[in-house]
């Protein structure tokens, strides 16, 4: 008689996520997503989970695994012909490797063609699928961001198929019932521990140093941090991420900084490597239009470190005494010269951002609830009702 085995077989489907996973330098393209992903995913292969990817085809073996993690590729981008390819080789290929995961559960995340596409896979073969929210615009009912009709229509269909819908904050959860009637359990994205940290607050007279992590992309707002850098030209300012060449606005913005003195764009630094960074600035600054909940807040609050921040949806960096948010220049730059000149407010907000990291965003309770959610979807939880209650109080 066999045993039946009660941990289910998870894959993500996450066609740019091979960089966080291999640690190739060569491939830039490491958001949000993409780590949170990588660290769920390694956590759960140490929980005695089997976890593969689908990702796109950047010339690795098939099938091959980094940190006990299989990698099943489809595609590259650049296969096929125009218009045709999204249906051969791109669909047709995610389908495949999808296939070759044959895993109980499939976990997508951020919207697109993807989540439409994942959930017709998981429709016709009888697996279980995962959706998890990245960014609050896709809650919104315009979803203003899509630009192909066919890409719209894909992930509402996802959407509406999912299994389980995951959202990231209570407005998360609150937009997707409003806007397209979809329940959601919530939670709280995570990461790794760089150990405890008790950060001496920085000298009166010495440089402050405001660190800023992200894309070169319009949603990030780099023109309000140059606005910001030229009023605060005693600060330095440190951009960490691989300018868009190809983007007319990345160019600019580029030319611009390279302007100024007190500005140094640091260009990709691998994500390993990032955390020297944190551990050397004096503040987190984010100058976002929107968000979902950066990973940079979670690994700034993890290494005891305040943010100075545009973009605080839920009030959680006020409320919580994490760093200080503005949504003008004037008022950022005046809230941060005030944390910046205060030891005693500066160390006030290092020790409360450490001490939320561990209540809040500590990747054992968040996996927690993953593995809630998973249970609930395979049936081996007792009470469907209590799963989703210990999810949404994570």
């Amino acid at each position: 008689m066999t045993t039946r085995r009660t941990k289910p077989s998870i894959c993500f489907v996450a066609p740019n996520n091979y960089a966080v996973l291999s640690g190739r330098s060569d491939l830039p393209h490491i958001g949000g997503a993409e780590v949170q992903r990588a660290i769920i995913a390694r956590e759960l292969v140490n929980r005695g989970y089997r976890v593969s990817f689908v990702t796109t085809d950047h010339g690795q073996s098939d099938g091959i695994e980094h940190d006990g993690i299989t990698v099943y590729k489809m595609c590259s981008w650049d296969d096929g012909l125009p218009v045709v390819r999204f249906v051969h080789p791109r669909w047709s290929s995610l389908h495949r490797a999808m296939a070759r995961a044959n895993a109980d559960i499939y976990y997508h995340r951020t919207a697109g063609a993807e989540t439409g596409q994942v959930a017709f896979f998981c429709r016709t073969r009888r697996r279980k699928m995962i959706y998890a929210v990245a960014c609050d615009p896709e809650c919104e009912r315009e979803l203003w961001f899509f630009t192909a009709r066919r890409e719209k229509w894909l992930y509402k269909y996802g959407l509406k198929s999912a299994d389980r819908v995951i959202a990231q904050t209570p407005m998360q959860q609150q937009m997707l019932r409003d806007n397209f009637n979809r329940d959601a359990v919530i939670i709280r994205s995570c990461t790794a521990d760089p150990g405890a940290i008790d950060r001496n607050p920085p000298a009166t007279d010495e440089p402050k140093t405001l660190l800023w992590l992200g894309r070169f992309a319009e949603q990030k707002g780099l023109d309000f941090l140059l606005d910001l850098a030229d009023k605060n030209p005693q600060h330095r300012f440190d951009l960490i991420g691989a300018p868009n060449t190809s983007s007319a606005y990345a160019r600019r913005i580029v030319a611009r900084a390279e302007t100024m003195p007190n500005v140094h764009l640091l260009g990709h630094v691998p994500h390993a490597q990032v955390g020297d960074h944190y551990r050397s600035a004096t503040a987190l600054l984010c100058t976002s239009n929107y968000e979902g909940f950066p990973n940079t807040f979670l690994e700034a609050w993890a290494n005891a470190l305040p943010v100075v921040t545009r973009w605080d949806a839920e009030g959680t960096v006020t409320d919580k005494r994490l760093g200080v948010h503005a949504d003008s220049v004037d008022e950022l730059s005046s809230k941060m010269n005030a944390m910046l000149s205060d030891p005693d407010m500066w160390k006030k907000c290092s020790t409360n951002a450490r001490s939320h990291y561990e209540q809040t965003h500590a990747v054992a309770p968040v996996v927690d609830a993953y593995e809630s959610v998973f249970n609930d979807l395979i049936g081996l939880n007792p009470s469907t009702k209590a799963s989703r209650e210990l999810a949404n109080a994570t």
